[in-house]
């Protein structure tokens, strides 16, 4: 009985310090916005991510 208590209490811990994001949230900073860092931007993540996509 304490092994499965100890196995639950393993499984919430780690299911909860998963990141949740939608798949095409990209995040320049933890307290960024997820439409950040996308092409259309004009600020620097927006101007590297089209310099990446370019050379690609």
């Amino acid at each position: 009985m304490k092994k499965t208590i100890v196995m639950v209490g393993l499984v919430i811990l780690a299911s909860s310090c998963t990141p949740f994001h939608p798949s095409d949230c990209h995040k320049t900073s933890a307290l960024g916005s997820c439409s950040s860092g996308r092409f259309s931007d004009d600020d620097k993540y927006g101007k590297q991510a089209r310099a990446i996509k370019e050379s690609i």
